[in-house]
């Protein structure tokens, strides 16, 4: 967030409280590249990231004959859980060249009286608001500069000892109104271009996105991805790893929609109709041996000899454990991400690449697959798995659908984008499980050179 960030304060009327109306009229800092028409066929392609304070977040254009928030479902559900109602008054402050952070005035407002700071609020610049300013709001303005009101208030009461020490209080103070940051964070993280077609404009799936994480589909190509997905340091986090997101997902689900998750739970053996042993895959595809590159290996026991297994892992703690089991075996695995890690393995060294429960990870994927062209032998094979975008189970269950997990699953495949994708990369792309694919939560593909 801006050290001295943009702000606005604005009043809620019966009307807007009720239906989620947030009107920036007047307000001169508003990007004109935000403002649309007066519907949603004359949206503006340029959305601006909003961050709601309670960690939610999504992506808006602005109506410009009302100069209105367009998404007023995600704003009627945070007045509803902040508890705003008419006469309430709500702080958009903005955090970026296209982002924003709504919160409660009051929460905002509260700490600044303690530092008896009303007088230098004329100094700062005055917010342009909704409503004709009013006094009140003025104890948010000197918020950045608290430091200043810190240093004057000792000065006035206790001259020597007590000086040093205020400043710290200060900046105690300063804390709280910090708490939400880390929700909000991946609201305001740097959005990313569609990574299919590279285009930067989308529309967010509000149905799809949690918790600040905002799932958009591209409005050239309508591949589904994250917007804003962590970097890829904080998904070594231990909060972020694999193996905690996984489990921590399955829990959510199953809260969210008992009746509806047993019924998936129950019937997933769907999944593996038609499906043979798969080291006997691997052994059909790849050969009677050679070098395997598992990327995403998790635990790096998926290839097992004849083959000598090499392994990618971004846990830290998975990779560790796959390097012991794959030394053993002849191989070894690296840790980080696929995209920067398998272009340093040597060129033409690996007779197939196992991309399963991979790609969907990856915010690179187009450069991964170039790097993975690279690292094969021309005779070399890639299988894939990936989770399944177009699935009748992803229609059913809708944002309880397994293949949503936030914020490590960043991309979304149907049989036609991932297709298109490895295409663009200098593949052929063979579906192995044609027969049930719309059945199936996971599209398995083999590739190969073109």
């Amino acid at each position: 967030m801006a050290v001295a960030p943009e702000r606005a304060i604005v009043e809620l009327s019966e009307t807007a409280a009720k239906n989620g109306y947030l009107v920036l009229r007047g307000v001169d800092w508003v990007p004109e590249a935000v403002i649309g028409g007066s519907n949603k066929a004359s949206a503006a392609e340029q959305l601006l990231t909003v961050a709601f304070s309670d960690g939610e977040a999504t992506e808006s254009d602005i109506a410009g004959d009302k100069m209105m928030l367009r998404a007023r479902g995600a704003v009627r559900k945070f007045y509803e859980a902040a508890g705003l109602k008419a006469g309430d008054k709500v702080l958009v402050e903005r955090t970026g060249p296209f982002e924003i952070r709504i919160s409660p005035a009051g929460a905002e407002a509260a700490p600044a009286p303690a530092t008896e700071a009303p007088k230098p609020a004329p100094a700062a610049p005055p917010p342009p608001q909704e409503v004709a300013a009013e006094p009140k709001p003025a104890p948010v303005k000197p918020e950045p500069a608290k430091a200043e009101p810190a240093k004057t208030e000792p000065a006035k009461t206790e001259p020597a000892k007590t000086e040093p020490t205020k400043p710290e209080p200060a900046k105690a103070k300063a804390k709280p109104a910090a708490k939400p940051a880390p929700a909000a964070s991946a609201a305001e993280a740097r959005l990313r271009a569609c990574p299919l077609c590279l285009s930067p404009r989308r529309k967010s799936l509000g149905e799809y996105s949690r918790r600040g994480w905002i799932v958009a589909e591209c409005r050239d190509c309508g591949f589904v991805y994250l917007s804003n997905p962590p970097a890829g340091d904080a998904l070594e986090a231990e909060e972020h790893a694999w193996e905690e997101s996984s489990a921590g997902e399955e829990t959510r689900r199953k809260a969210a929609a008992p009746l509806v998750y047993q019924l998936d739970y129950a019937t997933r053996w769907r999944n593996a109709l038609f499906r043979p042993d798969e080291m006997g895959q691997f052994k059909s595809w790849f050969g009677s041996g050679g070098n395997i590159l598992d990327v995403g290996c998790a635990d790096g026991t998926r290839v097992r000899p004849p083959f000598v297994p090499f392994g990618i892992e971004v846990s830290k703690a998975l990779a560790a454990k796959a390097d012991a089991h794959m030394r053993a075996h002849g191989g070894y695995c690296v840790q980080g991400t696929g995209a920067e890690k398998i272009a340093e393995f040597p060129e033409a060294h690996f007779d197939g690449i196992v991309m399963r429960s991979y790609l969907e990870h990856e915010t690179e994927p187009r450069r991964a697959l170039a790097a993975a062209r690279r690292a094969m032998k021309p005779s070399g094979k890639i299988y894939v798995k990936v989770p399944n975008y177009g699935s009748i189970n992803r229609w059913v269950m809708g944002r309880n659908w397994c293949g949503f997990r936030h914020p490590d699953h960043v991309n979304y495949f149907t049989p036609a984008s991932l297709e298109s994708m490895v295409r663009k990369e200098g593949f052929g792309m063979r579906i192995l499980n044609r027969f049930n694919l719309i059945l199936d939560d996971n599209i398995h593909a083999l590739l190969r050179r073109i």
